[in-house]
């Protein structure tokens, strides 16, 4: 009698690592039985019931691997799109740099600059109206370019 309790509960034990689900039952006479199939008309206690993986398609691995992978091509794709984004609002911020430093050496070179009107017509500026311009050419020097 003891062996054969023993070989049921090594039974279950070897199931329950093989990953199927246990039920555990006792019948009228009060023998205790183990099976993976539950009977029907008893009170069972499910010692390992069904999880989640355990209904999957056996293929399921696959699709998580290729999802894993899509997912990791997107985030190198975004990456990669970021970089990009960068790089080029960097080489904006030099060439504005660059165009703003040009445009403060002509207005403190002395050289006559002018305006134009509404009907096409070159207007001197004047010292403050060239001071003022200066100063917005600076203004924009400290917000594009990168400090020296």
């Amino acid at each position: 009698m003891h062996a054969e309790r023993l070989s049921l509960l090594l039974l279950a034990v070897v199931t329950l690592a093989w990953g199927g689900s246990i039920y555990k039952w006792v019948d009228e006479k009060g023998v205790t039985h183990f099976s993976e199939i539950p009977p029907a008309g008893q009170k069972t206690e499910a010692l390992r019931g069904e999880s989640e993986n355990d209904s999957r398609p056996p293929d399921d691995w696959q699709q998580k691997d290729t999802d894993f992978r899509r997912r990791q091509i997107d985030r190198d794709r975004a990456a990669k799109e970021q970089e990009a984004l960068a790089q080029y609002e960097a080489y904006v911020r030099r060439k504005e740099c660059q165009a703003a430093r040009i445009q403060l050496a002509r207005l403190k070179s002395g050289v006559p600059l002018y305006r134009l009107n509404n009907q096409g017509e070159a207007i001197p500026l004047d010292a403050q109206a060239r001071a003022a311009v200066v100063n917005e050419t600076e203004a924009v020097i400290r917000k594009v370019c990168p400090a020296r």
